[in-house]
């Protein structure tokens, strides 16, 4: 290899970052977003037909409030206090 002399072993030319407690750490990350499951889809679709609030929507459905508005958005539902007439900057 360029820059290496011929007596060094190929484990002492790992670079210091990638050491076995990265590794570990780096795989045992959880991951942040799961799938949406048709309960909650369902979920979704009563709260908002009975006109409960986003918050009390993120409380039960235990996700962020633009991850709901995003999959109202996808799934057609109208969410309360969403005018659809008012046109909004979406940036």
């Amino acid at each position: 290899m360029f820059g290496q002399s011929p007596d060094i072993a190929p484990a002492q030319a790992v670079p210091a970052w990638r050491d076995d407690q990265t590794l570990k750490m780096s795989t045992s990350i959880k991951r942040h977003g799961r799938f949406w499951s048709e309960e909650d889809d369902n979920l979704l679709r009563a709260m908002a037909a009975a006109g409960k609030s986003l918050t009390l929507m993120t409380v039960k459905l235990g996700r962020p409030m633009r991850t709901i508005k995003a999959r109202a958005q996808d799934l057609h539902i109208p969410l309360p206090g969403e005018d659809k007439t008012t046109k909004r900057w979406m940036g």
